[in-house]
Protein backbone atom coordinates (compact mmCIF):
# COMPACT_ATOMS: atom_id res chain seq x y z
CA UNK A 1 0.00 0.00 0.00
CA UNK A 2 1.19 3.20 -1.32
CA UNK A 3 1.26 6.40 1.55
CA UNK A 4 -0.52 8.97 1.11
CA UNK A 5 1.01 12.66 1.62
CA UNK A 6 -1.55 15.18 3.17
CA UNK A 7 -1.10 18.51 1.22
CA UNK A 8 -2.19 21.50 3.96
CA UNK A 9 -3.16 24.44 2.31
CA UNK A 10 -2.45 28.07 3.16
CA UNK A 11 -5.66 29.95 3.20
CA UNK A 12 -4.84 32.46 0.23
CA UNK A 13 -3.94 29.02 -1.68
CA UNK A 14 -7.08 27.56 -1.29
CA UNK A 15 -9.08 30.29 -2.02
CA UNK A 16 -7.05 30.32 -5.26
CA UNK A 17 -8.02 26.98 -5.85
CA UNK A 18 -11.45 27.14 -7.96
CA UNK A 19 -9.63 29.43 -10.34
CA UNK A 20 -7.20 27.58 -11.40
CA UNK A 21 -8.57 27.19 -14.92
CA UNK A 22 -9.15 30.60 -14.97
CA UNK A 23 -7.36 33.73 -17.00
CA UNK A 24 -4.31 34.87 -15.03
CA UNK A 25 -4.68 38.73 -15.93
CA UNK A 26 -7.31 40.89 -16.66
CA UNK A 27 -7.23 44.38 -18.79
CA UNK A 28 -10.15 46.60 -17.43
CA UNK A 29 -10.06 50.20 -18.87
CA UNK A 30 -6.35 50.25 -19.66
CA UNK A 31 -5.21 48.64 -15.86
CA UNK A 32 -3.71 45.57 -16.02
CA UNK A 33 -4.70 43.38 -12.99
CA UNK A 34 -2.95 39.87 -12.42
CA UNK A 35 -3.41 37.11 -10.02
CA UNK A 36 -1.09 37.69 -6.72
CA UNK A 37 -1.76 41.86 -7.30
CA UNK A 38 -3.36 43.70 -4.80
CA UNK A 39 -6.25 45.74 -5.35
CA UNK A 40 -8.37 48.62 -3.15
CA UNK A 41 -12.27 48.63 -4.31
CA UNK A 42 -13.98 51.84 -4.25
CA UNK A 43 -15.02 51.16 -0.97
CA UNK A 44 -11.74 50.94 0.20
CA UNK A 45 -11.44 47.02 0.93
CA UNK A 46 -8.13 45.88 -0.30
CA UNK A 47 -7.86 42.48 -1.38
CA UNK A 48 -5.56 40.45 -3.03
CA UNK A 49 -6.41 38.49 -6.80
CA UNK A 50 -6.70 35.28 -7.04
CA UNK A 51 -8.24 35.12 -10.12
CA UNK A 52 -10.82 36.11 -12.50
CA UNK A 53 -14.13 35.08 -13.10
CA UNK A 54 -16.17 34.21 -16.42
CA UNK A 55 -17.84 38.13 -15.84
CA UNK A 56 -14.10 39.46 -15.55
CA UNK A 57 -14.54 40.31 -12.29
CA UNK A 58 -12.01 39.71 -9.84
CA UNK A 59 -11.79 36.87 -7.03
CA UNK A 60 -9.92 38.44 -4.21
CA UNK A 61 -8.99 37.09 -0.76
CA UNK A 62 -9.35 39.49 2.06
CA UNK A 63 -6.92 40.29 4.91
CA UNK A 64 -10.11 39.17 7.27
CA UNK A 65 -9.15 35.65 5.21
CA UNK A 66 -12.87 35.61 3.48
CA UNK A 67 -12.87 35.03 -0.02
CA UNK A 68 -15.14 37.85 -2.26
CA UNK A 69 -15.86 39.06 -5.50
CA UNK A 70 -14.56 42.79 -7.39
CA UNK A 71 -15.72 44.32 -10.18
CA UNK A 72 -12.71 45.31 -11.65
CA UNK A 73 -14.05 48.69 -13.16
CA UNK A 74 -14.75 50.13 -9.39
CA UNK A 75 -10.69 48.57 -8.77
CA UNK A 76 -8.18 49.81 -8.29
CA UNK A 77 -4.08 48.94 -7.73
CA UNK A 78 -3.00 48.40 -4.21
CA UNK A 79 1.12 48.54 -3.29
CA UNK A 80 1.99 45.04 -4.07
CA UNK A 81 5.12 43.12 -4.19
CA UNK A 82 7.47 44.12 -7.01
CA UNK A 83 6.26 47.73 -6.94
CA UNK A 84 8.05 51.22 -7.20
CA UNK A 85 7.75 52.97 -3.92
CA UNK A 86 8.88 56.59 -2.54
CA UNK A 87 9.18 57.12 1.07
CA UNK A 88 8.03 60.68 2.09
CA UNK A 89 11.68 61.79 2.59
CA UNK A 90 12.38 60.86 -1.20
CA UNK A 91 14.21 57.97 -0.86
CA UNK A 92 12.58 55.05 -3.61
CA UNK A 93 12.77 51.26 -3.74
CA UNK A 94 10.72 48.15 -4.41
CA UNK A 95 8.41 46.50 -2.26
CA UNK A 96 9.73 42.75 -1.37
CA UNK A 97 7.48 41.99 0.94
CA UNK A 98 4.78 43.66 3.83
CA UNK A 99 5.45 42.37 7.61
CA UNK A 100 2.61 41.26 10.09
CA UNK A 101 1.25 45.13 10.36
CA UNK A 102 1.07 45.28 6.80
CA UNK A 103 3.67 48.22 6.57
CA UNK A 104 6.64 47.62 3.25
CA UNK A 105 9.79 45.78 3.25
CA UNK A 106 11.60 47.67 0.70
CA UNK A 107 14.91 47.15 -1.12
CA UNK A 108 16.54 49.98 -2.11
CA UNK A 109 19.08 50.74 -4.92
CA UNK A 110 22.07 50.29 -2.54
CA UNK A 111 20.82 46.72 -1.73
CA UNK A 112 19.73 46.90 1.76
CA UNK A 113 16.51 46.60 3.01
CA UNK A 114 14.36 48.72 4.73
CA UNK A 115 10.86 48.55 6.53
CA UNK A 116 8.49 51.86 6.16
CA UNK A 117 5.19 53.15 7.11
CA UNK A 118 2.71 52.54 4.54
CA UNK A 119 1.11 55.46 4.99
CA UNK A 120 4.46 57.25 4.63
CA UNK A 121 4.94 55.44 1.51
CA UNK A 122 3.79 56.47 -2.32
CA UNK A 123 2.73 53.70 -4.86
CA UNK A 124 4.92 54.81 -8.18
CA UNK A 125 3.27 54.07 -11.66
CA UNK A 126 4.65 51.18 -13.34
CA UNK A 127 4.31 49.54 -16.36
CA UNK A 128 0.51 48.63 -16.97
CA UNK A 129 -0.82 51.35 -14.84
CA UNK A 130 -3.40 53.69 -16.32
CA UNK A 131 -2.13 57.25 -16.39
CA UNK A 132 -3.68 60.96 -17.50
CA UNK A 133 -2.04 63.66 -19.12
CA UNK A 134 -3.89 67.30 -19.16
CA UNK A 135 -2.15 69.53 -21.89
CA UNK A 136 -3.23 73.14 -21.44
CA UNK A 137 -3.47 74.97 -24.61
CA UNK A 138 -0.67 77.93 -24.91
Amino acid sequence: MEAVEEVVLKPIERAMQPWLDGPRMLVCDHNVFRVGSRVTNRRGTEGTIVGVDKDGDLAVFLKNGHAGIFYAKQCRKAMSIGDRVRYNCGAIGEIIDFDKDDDLLVKLSTGTNQVWYRSFSQRLPSVGDRVHHTCKAT
